[in-house]
């Protein structure tokens, strides 16, 4: 199993610059996972910061080809990505997320301007994430404007 890596609630922590990435679970306890980090080192997240992954999704996703209608094969859409490749190092694309977590257009949106940031957009990239959080909320709770 494995863990995404959803917030980081101290800047010090070491998984700062990981938003995003999945690391695979070792043991864990009342408020740490325990990580393999990329580097193969022992590592905590707490687990305000990240959610489990299932080792089967709720989506059957990233499947490497798919079968066309007349029977043969070809590269499954998943796999690819038009207009750059920001999403290609994560183990899941923003619409496979979407379609996993049945997440709203607003935080689908949210989501993909979080995982690019650092490879695409910067900071603009994270006020846009807030921006549609601010959308989010006011769509899904309108009687507490």
């Amino acid at each position: 199993m494995e863990v995404l890596i959803t917030n980081c609630s101290d800047s010090s922590y070491w998984y700062r610059q990981h938003l995003g990435e999945a690391f695979k679970l070792i043991k864990e306890d009342s408020d740490m996972y325990w990580v393999r980090d990329h580097d193969g080192f022992r590592n905590m997240i707490e687990k305000k910061d990240a959610i489990p992954l299932s080792d089967e999704p709720l989506y059957n996703s990233i499947a490497a080809e798919r079968k066309t209608s007349d029977g043969s094969t070809a590269e499954s859409a998943l796999n690819t990505q038009v207009g750059g490749d920001h999403y290609k190092k994560y183990r899941m694309q923003p619409m496979e997320i979407a379609y996993d977590y049945k997440l709203t257009p607003a935080l689908v949106h949210c989501v993909s301007y979080i995982l690019r940031y650092r490879d695409k957009g910067g900071r603009a990239d994270l006020e846009k994430a807030i921006h549609c959080l601010q959308m989010a909320i006011e769509l899904e709770y309108p009687e507490e404007l």
